[in-house]
């Protein structure tokens, strides 16, 4: 794939591994740790808008060609309406680094590489679940997750006050 960034500045310029970059990491897996849902009642109004947040748990194993990445989903109604309807999802990936030439950081591959891949088995999960509800399917918005990750590190970053 070529791809032409001449009248793109650096900080717009799309991101593309160089042609010798070998990632060198394999997707063995994806399973989901944890699903809950609750339906709206079959009296109750669906919320007009929904809440949703995403977290990243990373796993290392003493095997250091395996990491797993989880991406948790959680989605409320908006703040201020009530509803019962909830989900919460864990989708974990199992990835194994390869070895050869060039290849990926593997901490650096968990780091957002990791999370990207996880994130439309996610998507799908919450879909597929909420299309045979009362609530209908639920079909999040895109997620940035450069950004997520981006936020993550910089709450970790933060002091925590004694108490």
């Amino acid at each position: 794939m070529m791809v032409d960034t001449s009248n793109v500045d650096d900080e717009h310029a799309p991101s593309v591994a160089p042609q010798h970059q070998n990632p060198g990491i394999h997707f063995s897996s994806v399973v989901v740790d944890r699903l809950a849902f609750t339906d709206i009642g079959p009296d109750e109004r669906k919320p007009d808008s929904l809440q949703f947040n995403f977290g990243i748990q990373r796993r290392r194993f003493e095997d250091e060609s395996l990491r797993e990445v989880s991406v948790v989903v959680r989605i409320l109604p908006a703040l201020g309406q009530t509803s019962r309807l909830s989900l919460d999802a864990v989708v974990t990936g199992r990835f194994q680094k390869l070895d050869g030439p060039g290849v990926m950081a593997f901490d650096e591959f968990a780091k957002a590489n990791a999370p990207a891949l996880v994130m439309p088995y996610v998507r799908e999960l919450v879909t597929n679940i909420t299309a045979r509800s009362r609530h209908g399917a639920i079909i999040f918005p895109p997620v940035n997750v450069v950004k997520l990750v981006a936020e993550e590190q910089a709450s970790a970053e933060v002091p925590k006050p004694d108490v």
